[in-house]
Formats: C-alpha cells, sequence, structure tokens
C-alpha cells in the first residue's frame, strides 16, 4: 500500500500453495515502486528477519544479479539478526533457477549475431594479414 509522500510498504505474502508466485509478486511489486521512485519499505512479523528479508534477498538476486549467498550476506551485514529458515531458503534457491531459466530463455529468443556485417576471419587469417573472400565478389 501506498503511504504518504514517496513511501510504499510492502507486507510479504505467505501461500502455502505457491509461495514462488508470491515471491515474484512481491518483488514485481517492489520493481515498479522503485521505477516510480518511491521508497519501499518492507516489514514482516517478525521485524524483518524472516519473509522480509527472503523478499529483500530475491529482490537483490534479480535486480542486482547477486548469488543468493551474496545478497543474504548483504542483507545479513545490514541486519545482523536476519535468520532466515530452511524452508525461505529453500524459496530463495528455487527463485534462483527461475532466474536463471528466465535469462536463458531470454538469450534464445535474441539472435546472436543479429547486427554483424561484412566478411568473417578466423584468428589465424587476422594475425596473418590474409583475408579471405568468397569468390566472385569483391
Amino acid at each position: 500500500k501506498e503511504t504518504q509522500g514517496r513511501e510504499l510498504e510492502v507486507m510479504p505474502g505467505a501461500s502455502p500453495d505457491s509461495p514462488l508466485a508470491y515471491l515474484a509478486s512481491d518483488v514485481r511489486t517492489i520493481e515498479m515502486a522503485r521505477r516510480q521512485g518511491l521508497l519501499v519499505l518492507i516489514f514482516d512479523q517478525a521485524g524483518g528477519g524472516g519473509c522480509a528479508a527472503c523478499v529483500v534477498i530475491a529482490w537483490m538476486m534479480q535486480a542486482e544479479g547477486l548469488p543468493l549467498l551474496q545478497a543474504y550476506l548483504r542483507v545479513k551485514e545490514r541486519l545482523p539478526f536476519v535468520d532466515l529458515p530452511a524452508r525461505l531458503v529453500s524459496l530463495l534457491g528455487s527463485w534462483r533457477l527461475a532466474i536463471i531459466a528466465r535469462q536463458q530463455n531470454e538469450e534464445q529468443e535474441t539472435p546472436r549475431f543479429e547486427n554483424l556485417s561484412g566478411s568473417l576471419h578466423t584468428p589465424r587469417q587476422l594475425s596473418s594479414g590474409r583475408t579471405y573472400s568468397r569468390p566472385g565478389s569483391a
């Protein structure tokens, strides 16, 4: 919910049905709020040491491209009382796999050699100064 001024409060959703979907929803909410220049406040019933920390770690993994351990340590550095239960660590592991899968799909959809023009040379041809051109093309 948006509060007075330029802040957005996020109460992480908890659902036994699809926790990964709730995590994705919370991360999307944070992304949208940050694009609008809002300050995002994330809290939970554990004072920020449980689900809220999990959401922050997930956002850092996605937005900053950090691996799980590095994101966890950055949060732990600022909030030393954070101690994630095994179920949240497992959820973050699944989140990391989802990020990797999404990145691989994006790479496959993007043509790798779309903007190449001109002739192609092997490293040996480039170092020897000799280049190959097709017969009939000059």
